[in-house]
């Protein structure tokens, strides 16, 4: 077979793309559903967001609750379900793009965000640094808030608390190498979580 006969077939297949056709069907649905959770409005999308999150984080707790039942993720339902009820009524509510366009509440909501799964997933136990099972949450927490204008306030509590439970490991009675150890796995989890949201943060400033 001929060079030219090999590019002849090769454009004919390509012509066909049996394929594209299900992906262009459903891609004004998926432009739409995208429009509708991110749209021109940052403050309202910013706001209807924060109510995704904490869903996700009720959802996450209930479907851990369900797979493991140990009671680690019975503080994420009861402190995220509710949360998320009234972060949905806002985002959706009448009084919805006031508060969009209100500084102070976006400003507020990666912080509250974060709380949120601060509350819900609790804190590293002081004389172990051990982190707890809904620790991941923080992370999540944290993704949301690079989009946020709160960012700062978001990064600073991480970084307050972390340093105040470093601290607090480190006079309590510890001994030397288990507190190394340990001292470093807490520090990379934060550190890292902090690098990875604040690349964000930069990526969505840039990118807007």
């Amino acid at each position: 077979m001929s060079v030219s006969n090999i590019i002849q077939s090769a454009t004919r297949l390509a012509g066909r793309e049996p394929s594209a056709r299900p992906i262009e069907r459903f891609a004004p649905h998926l432009e739409r559903v995208t429009r509708k959770l991110w749209m021109r409005d940052r403050g309202l999308a910013e706001l209807r967001w924060a109510a995704i999150t904490i869903g996700a984080m009720a959802l996450l707790g209930l479907v851990a609750g369900m797979v493991h039942d140990s009671g680690d993720f019975d503080r994420v339902r009861l402190v995220a379900t509710p949360a998320a009820l009234v972060f949905a009524a806002a985002a959706w509510g009448p009084y919805a793009n006031a508060l969009a366009r209100s500084r102070a509440v976006r400003l507020a909501l990666g912080p509250a965000v974060l709380l949120v799964a601060v509350i819900g997933g609790g804190t590293a136990e002081i004389a172990t640094l051990q982190l707890p099972s809904a620790a991941p949450l923080i992370v999540l927490a944290m993704a949301y808030s690079a989009m946020t204008p709160g960012y700062p306030i978001a990064a600073g509590i991480v970084i307050g608390s972390s340093v105040s439970i470093l601290l607090a490991h480190a006079l309590g009675p510890t001994a030397s190498d288990a507190a190394v150890k340990v001292a470093d796995r807490f520090v990379v989890s934060v550190v890292v979580t902090l690098l990875a949201s604040a690349g964000m943060a930069i990526v969505v400033r840039i990118a807007t």
